[in-house]
């Protein structure tokens, strides 16, 4: 669960930034 959370985050966080 946490690593799909993980994957999922790093997979939006380049979405976050300008």
């Amino acid at each position: 669960m946490f690593f799909l959370f993980s994957s999922f985050f790093q997979t939006v966080w380049p979405v976050l930034l300008p």
